[in-house]
């Protein structure tokens, strides 16, 4: 039976989670089960009283195409491994899908299964591009300014000044770094900001690191000065910098001659056609002509 969640399934959710992703730290789960989670915008699939398979949506604000609509992006998609080879995937996002129509525009999702969600109207819409970074790479700048201490209103207002040259973003709140600083602690990994003479946020860059490598996922900076301060202070952590932004960012030029690729990243669905081209006065066809509307690249930083 396929059904919402209600408060007494959270602890079987959660064994079931844990279930199906072995590898995931501890202390994240616990922040994500606490703080992310929410049972109203959970859908569970219940067999004989247990709960084999569950699928999320995450809501969210967004502004595309210069208007500002509601959006949600659906993650967690898991099923016990007993039921992999059934349609419970299926059945869930069918019913996903019904709510998604009914309730927003558009739908996001990260493409991980390209083929599962391209066969329900989803388009590859956002790209990374990904660094792999050392001492050779980066310039060894002062760090000056370079501390571990940050304020989520500076966070926000420098994100909103960043964010200001893209399309097809989460407008984000203070609470959002808050929640933030938070998960990258769950993680067990730091934020560093810079701030210049005049105690003006200029930059900040998410951390998680391992033995080897620190991975920086979200990084906003106002200059390349700035990109490479940050990054030469994270490579006095680890030797090794895996770094991720958006497919846009034309930086490949200060990192002299580094390894790099270009991944997909999300994917979006237009849930109603025909509202959308009245609503931006289009003629798209379907997901895919969505990007083309854009006078601005698009960017998504979440992967939730």
């Amino acid at each position: 039976m396929i059904r919402r969640a209600v408060e007494n399934d959270k602890e079987k959710i959660i064994a079931l989670w844990k279930m199906c992703f072995p590898n995931e730290n501890v202390m994240y789960t616990n922040f994500y089960f606490n703080s992310v989670y929410s049972q109203d915008y959970c859908i569970v699939y219940e067999l004989d009283d247990e709960i084999v398979g569950l699928v999320q949506r995450m809501p969210h604000k967004m502004l595309l195409h210069s208007r500002f609509i509601t959006t949600s992006m659906i993650v967690g998609l898991c099923v016990h491994p007993n039921y992999r080879n059934t349609s419970i995937i299926r059945e869930m996002l069918d019913m996903v899908m019904d709510l998604c129509e009914h309730s927003e525009l558009v739908t996001l999702v990260q493409s991980y299964d390209y083929d599962l969600y391209n066969s329900y109207g989803f388009s590859v819409a956002y790209h990374r591009q990904f660094f792999d970074l050392t001492r050779e790479h980066v310039r060894n700048l002062s760090v000056n300014g370079i501390s571990y201490k940050g304020n989520t209103y500076d966070m926000l207002r420098l994100y909103a000044t960043f964010m200001a040259h893209f399309d097809g973003y989460y407008v984000r709140e203070e609470k959002d770094f808050k929640r933030l600083v938070n998960e990258v602690y769950a993680l067990d990994g730091k934020i560093i900001y810079y701030y210049d003479q005049g105690d003006r946020l200029k930059g900040y860059a998410t951390i998680i690191m391992d033995n080897d490598a620190c991975y920086i996922d979200e990084i906003i900076y106002l200059d390349s000065i700035t990109l490479i301060k940050l990054l030469s202070y994270a490579l006095n952590l680890r030797p090794m910098i895996h770094l991720a932004v958006s497919n846009y960012e034309s930086i490949a030029h200060l990192f002299n001659d580094a390894s790099s690729h270009v991944d997909d990243f999300t994917m979006i669905r237009v849930n109603d056609i025909n509202l959308y081209n009245r609503l931006y006065n289009d003629h798209i066809q379907d997901s895919r002509g969505v990007t083309r509307k854009c006078k601005k690249p698009m960017n998504m930083l979440e992967f939730m």
